[in-house]
């Protein structure tokens, strides 16, 4: 019997043998419309936001809960589940019940974990390990699509102690340069560094993938520029803050002559010089060459003809950049062994799989819940991934993993509050 064949059918056969298996499991993100009492228990009325149908929720009882340990394979027997869940649900960080969230927080949108489809008879209805609150205002607007998170302690960069900071990249578009098309090609650039959108400032960057049919051979970043500007807070008072320039100011800040030895970054600079020349008309400025050694300029006309000839391709992304503010920083913040946004890097491993030490930046479907501020600026209020299952289609990705079409998760925004 062919082995292949045989573990194929033996795994469909047993797929749907544990209706509380990971793939069986989902999170669920609500627009709330009302919580009421119903059958002794309580319910979340409302819109779910990635598949905009009306649904209704109610938490999982402790018994519920500890058959979904058993099954999950996290306790061994009913006892020992009903004491784990008891103590989860009861102890110093108790479970908040549907009616708390709707008298004490008056909450408009829920994210409830763990989730299983129940019968509902006349909606779609489910049952929910736990339940957060992503927002209580009403007007905020929704984020979706394949993307990473970065967080960075408070630093000390020469004479200066930067803040801690965290953002994250959404990947807006992947495109392949083509020869010869120089104003498409550069309107990808330009798109992926413009400081507005239609109704608010907006922070992203570029980023280039050169490879061959052998894989990667590089990559490079083009930042936005930024510049201080006034305005004020939600009292009226009066703040400095960074804003991004447009495209254009961008590029000539990037691609500035600059003095002193080649470094990496320097390096970088030249390859973007080449890249851009050849696919946007771009001319090169050799005097900003990071070296003029014969050998140096040899290697970056060499790669000029490997792109003209089509050995190496280049493949660009446009990256929205979102931030966090002060307030849902810390829930970012490692603790212990704890890390909140593990799932979205990794350590890189070298041919004999031991760690590089360096960090490779991971994609993956995630939800957005952004609040506005007076000064066109949006800041995260709430994040997770879409998926509770992060092996399958929620699993992370490198950026050159990500398909022509980012995996069907095209950036979406729209504000829900007017789904009903």
């Amino acid at each position: 019997m062919n082995n292949s064949f045989f573990n194929e059918l033996k795994s469909t056969a047993q797929s749907n043998q544990n209706p509380n298996r990971d793939s069986q499991v989902r999170a669920i993100y609500m627009k709330v419309d009302e919580i009421k009492a119903e059958q002794d228990d309580h319910y979340a009325y409302g819109i779910d936001l990635i598949s905009k149908q009306s649904i209704r929720v109610r938490l999982s009882t402790i018994e519920e809960s500890a058959n979904d340990m058993i099954a999950l394979g996290k306790s061994k027997n009913i006892n020992e589940a009903i004491n784990k869940v008891t103590n989860i649900y009861t102890g110093r960080n108790a479970r908040q019940t549907l009616q708390r969230k709707r008298d004490k927080h008056h909450t408009s949108y829920l994210f409830f974990d763990r989730c299983y489809s129940i019968d509902g008879n006349f909606i779609p209805t489910y049952r929910a390990h736990w339940s957060n609150s992503m927002s209580q205002q009403q007007d905020v607007e929704m984020v979706t699509g394949m993307m990473n998170i970065q967080y960075r302690e408070k630093r000390q960069v020469g004479n200066k102690v930067e803040k801690t900071r965290a953002w994250v990249q959404a990947i807006e578009f992947s495109k392949y340069f083509e020869i010869g098309n120089i104003e498409t090609n550069y309107k990808m650039l330009d798109f992926a560094l413009r400081n507005r959108n239609k109704t608010a400032i907006r922070e992203g960057n570029f980023v280039a993938e050169i490879e061959s049919d052998n894989g990667p051979v590089m990559s490079f970043n083009i930042f936005q520029r930024y510049a201080e500007a006034s305005g004020t807070d939600f009292d009226g008072n009066a703040i400095k803050y960074l804003t991004p320039q447009d495209s254009q100011t961008s590029l000539e800040y990037f691609f500035k002559e600059e003095t002193g030895p080649a470094n990496s970054f320097l390096v970088t600079k030249d390859v973007a010089r080449v890249v851009l020349d050849v696919f946007c008309g771009m001319n090169i400025d050799t005097n900003a060459f990071a070296s003029h050694d014969p050998a140096y300029i040899s290697k970056l006309n060499s790669l000029k003809q490997s792109l003209v000839s089509g050995e190496y391709r280049v493949r660009v992304f446009g990256m929205r950049i979102y931030r966090f503010g002060p307030e849902t920083l810390l829930r970012l913040a490692p603790t212990g062994s704890f890390n909140p946004i593990k799932t979205y890097s990794k350590q890189q491993l070298d041919q004999q799989n031991q760690p590089t030490g360096s960090i490779l930046q991971m994609f993956l479907p995630t939800i957005l819940l952004l609040h506005k501020t007076q000064n066109d600026r949006r800041y995260i209020a709430f994040n997770n991934r879409i998926h509770y299952d992060i092996k399958g289609e929620g699993a992370p990705r490198e950026l050159n993993q990500v398909n022509a079409d980012i995996d069907g998760y095209n950036l979406k925004t729209f504000t829900p509050q007017h789904l009903s």
